[in-house]
């Protein structure tokens, strides 16, 4: 199948969100709730200037027909190198992918290391953590398209181009940083933001559970609980059930509709509420969908998770 052939791109391109999508600043929304303790600050986007490090991202994802041989299995780990620069009163984020692995049900797509700056981004942010402005995502654009071949359909053409994926850092600075940016760092607080429409996400509910120690410095645990629309698993699961019908032949021709979907995402991320340099993160989701037929019926299980890892090197003192 052609979008099989085209995972390897489609994958890069999705890793530059990589966690659910966040609304933008205007349509953020909701309340805060904090406890009546004494607030221990707020999440504040100051990365000391210089800082450097290395971030690993690591993502299994399966869904199957119960009972059946049909299932999809990918796996990927994406190596990014960041540096984070101030220029008056904006900082500048440079991210460069280093290397890439992708499986597709088991099977190496690609694997090794990429020239200097062939997928990379520069992000600008404001003194204030506000995202204005993502640079250098043309070239990218075009290497992706280049290893995706001629045979792009316009879903996926849209996701790889400059705007697609401008869209998707902009969402995925939102999920990591923006959207805890301004909030108090009392343990208990919580918050809700209202998912984009479209976005496949109804809400997102932001808590802050804990205080430790990383290293040096004090950081927050937070929990994500995210809500998703029950329509962005049917189509999944639409799209599952027509492999389906191809490998079974005359046993899959039967008629089914969905009904019944459910899914769960949670995520946690601990990070320094005085800088917002990020230590760990992980994203789990899973889902169950089932299609009814005259005859019989067929769940389809999702699961998947996004892990990433952070190492940083030497970073200059907090001013």
């Amino acid at each position: 199948m052609e979008r099989k052939h085209l995972v390897g791109s489609c994958c890069i391109a999705l890793a530059l969100v990589a966690f659910a999508p966040a609304c933008t600043e205007k349509e953020k929304g909701g309340s805060t709730k904090t406890p009546a303790s004494e607030a221990m600050g707020t999440f504040t986007f100051a990365p000391p200037d210089g800082t450097t490090f290395v971030r690993t991202e690591h993502r299994t994802y399966e869904v199957s027909v119960a009972g059946t041989p049909v299932s999809r299995r990918e796996e990927s780990e994406l190596r990014w190198r960041v540096s984070t620069t101030r220029s008056g009163d904006e900082f500048l984020i440079d991210q460069e992918l280093e290397h890439l692995t992708v499986k597709h049900d088991d099977k190496t797509v690609a694997d090794g290391d990429l020239k200097p700056g062939a997928i990379s981004a520069q992000l600008v942010v404001d003194h204030a953590g506000n995202l204005v402005d993502v640079r250098g995502l043309k070239d990218t654009s075009a290497t992706l398209r280049s290893v995706a071949g001629p045979n792009l359909d316009k879903e996926d053409a849209q996701m790889i181009s400059p705007e697609g994926l401008k869209d998707m850092v902009s969402m995925r600075f939102q999920a990591l940083t923006g959207d805890l940016v301004g909030h108090p760092a009392t343990q208990g607080t919580t918050w809700t933001i209202q998912g984009r429409p479209g976005s496949g996400i109804l809400s997102r509910t932001i808590t802050v559970e804990a205080m430790e120690t990383c290293g040096s410095a004090q950081c927050a645990r937070l929990r994500e609980d995210i809500k998703v629309d029950p329509q962005a698993l049917n189509d999944l699961g639409n799209e599952l059930i027509k492999d389906y019908r191809e490998e079974m032949g005359a046993q899959g021709k039967q008629k089914v509709h969905a009904e019944n979907a459910s899914s769960s995402m949670t995520a946690t991320l601990v990070v320094e509420p005085s800088t917002m340099l990020a230590h760990d993160a992980t994203l789990n989701e899973t889902g169950q969908l089932t299609f009814k037929g005259a005859k019989r019926s067929l769940q389809v299980n999702m699961r998947g998770q996004t892990q990433f890892k952070y190492e940083y090197g030497a970073k200059v003192a907090h001013r």
